[in-house]
């Protein structure tokens, strides 16, 4: 039971970190999409994602 407590105890901190990245990411890659193709078509493309 030790053995596994450590193991579920290192990888939640960096699985968050990458989590976190991964949405600063996805809102940066949305507002360039936003401003290079027009804000319609990046609010249609952010419906498609949220479904």
């Amino acid at each position: 039971m030790p053995g596994n407590r450590a193991l579920a105890r290192v990888p939640r901190p960096r699985h968050a970190h990458v989590g976190d990245g991964a949405t600063r990411l996805c809102r940066y890659f949305t507002t360039v999409i936003r401003s290079a193709f027009g804000g319609a078509r990046g609010v249609a493309e952010e419906e498609l994602a949220v479904r």
